[in-house]
């Protein structure tokens, strides 16, 4: 990422209504300790599922993303299409 920022990020929700996001921008790392103990409180989970111990961990280490375009669909962008542009 330090390399090259752009990314896009996708997720799919299950049937029955396979809701699709697509969200494209640049990424960055979030390595300041107010970042990390805000994107750890943010989440309705424990993260520690995942690995890290909390927001002090230096694993645990966020990914913010400033988006460009966002793309919002049902049944695999086949339906209901909708897209943001900045």
């Amino acid at each position: 990422m330090r390399a090259n920022p752009h990314v896009d990020v996708q997720y799919q929700v299950a049937s029955p209504d396979f809701i699709h996001v697509l969200v494209r921008g640049t990424a960055e790392l979030c390595t300041s300790s107010a970042d990390k103990h805000r994107a750890w409180s943010a989440i309705d989970y424990d993260l520690t599922q995942f690995g890290s111990t909390g927001p002090d961990d230096p694993n645990f280490l966020p990914v913010r993303i400033t988006p460009t375009r966002v793309e919002l669909s049902e049944m695999f962008g086949s339906m209901n299409k909708r897209v943001w542009r900045a």
